[in-house]
């Protein structure tokens, strides 16, 4: 009997073992959610211009979908590993903060988020405005302006004629000049700078270049997809070394041969205004413009115009602002594009001259007729530019030369 009763008592605690063994499976467990960590950036850090974002996340469940939070809104998902992306700071404001986070999903629909971490962007900007001073035969002083103060230096670089650009020289940040000491006579010299710090490079400045043949310098902007010499052209001398002939006598001046003139044969202003040239210099086999550069066309030249408005608006758009050489009518260039067009007058073919401050006329290469060819023109009263071959003998009057690159 005491045996049975022992039995009895064991089987019973097995039972009640076994339940309570099978009753703890079926109690539900809290989702596993995915883990998810921000490797970089990390809290407080400051970044230039752009940062490699890499994220790390893992679930037993597979992991569906990653995305990157920025501000609040979703900049990157990812539905693959690795979870790695380059991020462009550029669109945000300089010394502004920024909130991100990642946040993780899996197959059953659990999600996770990292903390927030907040950073601080700076931009690296490019430094504006390089121009060019002639020192001497064998110097040239380039000038820029400085716009970031994370930089840690400039690099200047420079190419000889149709050469590819290679580093001049390096100068400390906040230094907005430098002197190169190694000009050869006869080369044609072209200049860019751009900052740098140990990570990050900045865009380049505009281009500008030295004739070292005609002591000139000119400076370059890119207008759509153009780039324009922002100076009237000033060459004395075709491309292949031939002068150019100077011609002041108003007989001579009618003619169908190259030739130029100062404006009213005054000297002293063709540094700002350029010289005037009939239609056949600008239209000789030997080329009066530099090595990489080209008279603009008809069409160039209507390219330009469209892409700032067209014909009714783009010369303000195009005019220098003010009237330290414009008429004091000039009053709505707002030369947004930074062309600079300069009233630089005309010369007839019987060889007087007219219009210096009030009007500036422009060859293309587009013949019209065996007389004349198109041109563009803009008056310190109007907006507007405009397309005419002038006169019926107009190759032979003088006008302004730009010139696009090739």
């Amino acid at each position: 009997m005491k045996k049975f009763f022992f039995v009895t008592i064991i089987l019973i605690f097995s039972m009640y073992f076994f339940h309570y063994m099978n009753c703890d499976d079926n109690i539900t467990k809290p989702p596993e959610e995915p883990e998810i960590k921000l490797i970089s950036p990390t809290n407080n850090e400051i970044l230039v211009d752009s940062v490699e974002v890499e994220i790390t996340a893992t679930d037993n469940k597979g992991i569906t979908q990653v995305d990157l939070i920025v501000d609040n809104e979703i900049v990157k998902t990812w539905i693959i590993s690795p979870y790695i992306y380059m991020l462009d700071l550029t669109s945000y404001s300089d010394s502004s903060i920024h909130q991100i986070y990642a946040r993780a999903y899996d197959a059953d629909g659990n999600i996770s988020t990292t903390p927030i971490i907040s950073v601080s962007v700076r931009l690296l900007s490019s430094p504006t405005s390089l121009s060019a001073d002639i020192i001497s035969d064998t110097q040239i002083r380039l000038n820029w302006q400085d716009n970031s103060n994370i930089e840690s230096g400039f690099l200047i670089e420079r190419r000889i004629e149709d050469e590819f650009y290679c580093k001049l020289a390096e100068v400390n940040a906040n230094i907005t000049c430098f002197v190169d000491s190694g000009i050869i006579y006869g080369n044609n010299y072209y200049y860019r700078v751009r900052a740098f710090t140990t990570s990050h490079n900045s865009a380049y400045t505009n281009e500008v270049f030295f004739l070292s043949s005609d002591n000139d310098v000119y400076t370059t902007v890119k207008i759509g997809d153009q780039f324009w010499m922002v100076e009237n052209l000033k060459v004395t001398h075709y491309r292949n070394g031939d002068n150019i002939p100077l011609v002041t006598d108003n007989e001579q001046w009618d003619r169908t041969t190259g030739a130029y003139c100062d404006y009213n044969n005054n000297t002293t202003i063709s540094d700002i205004y350029g010289y005037l040239y009939n239609w056949y210099a600008v239209n000789d086999s030997r080329n009066i413009a530099p090595l990489g550069w080209h008279i603009p066309s008809d069409s160039e030249w209507q390219i330009l115009i469209d892409y700032l408005g067209g014909d009714d608006v783009a010369g303000n758009k195009m005019k220098e602002i003010g009237i330290s050489h414009w008429n004091p009518t000039n009053t709505g260039a707002t030369n947004e594009s930074g062309f600079t067009a300069l009233p630089g007058g005309l010369r007839e073919a019987s060889g007087s001259f007219h219009y210096q401050g009030y009007t500036g006329y422009w060859w293309s290469s587009t013949s019209n007729d065996t007389k004349s060819a198109w041109g563009r023109d803009m008056n310190c009263n109007q907006s507007q530019v405009s397309r005419s071959t002038f006169s019926s003998q107009s190759k032979k009057y003088g006008y302004s030369v730009r010139c696009v690159k090739d």
